[in-house]
């Protein structure tokens, strides 16, 4: 059942979580963001 494109866990993990930081390092670029999740995260109830 594995094709030749198969991909092993471990790597579809790394390969996720590069690209989740990415994203993160891509937001984090963006005016106002940081400001944005900071104002979000006050208004969660602890």
């Amino acid at each position: 059942m594995a094709s030749p494109t198969y991909v092993s866990r471990r790597d579809f993990l790394k390969l996720s979580a590069g690209s989740v930081a990415a994203l993160g390092l891509s937001l984090l670029r963006v005016p106002g963001f940081v400001k944005l999740l900071q104002a979000a995260v006050e208004e969660v109830p602890v």
